[in-house]
């Protein structure tokens, strides 16, 4: 969530507020990971992050704004 902020909202100090973890992310190979980032304001967003091994379903692992 931090680093899409950064790349988003630029060199500011940024908070993660109401991270929420479903399920923790476990070190596989050939894993994909996504963060999207949705923008709320010019100085707010939310953010989810997703894992996706091959030929399998996405997983929804935190959530936070």
């Amino acid at each position: 969530g931090l680093a899409a902020a950064q790349l988003a909202y630029g060199d500011q100090l940024h908070i993660v507020n109401g991270l929420e973890i479903y399920e923790p992310l476990s070190p596989v190979n050939n894993l994909l990971l996504q963060c999207v980032l949705t923008h709320e304001s010019d100085t707010s967003a939310t953010f989810q992050i997703f894992s996706r091994e091959e030929d399998a379903d996405w997983k929804h692992h935190a959530s936070g704004k």
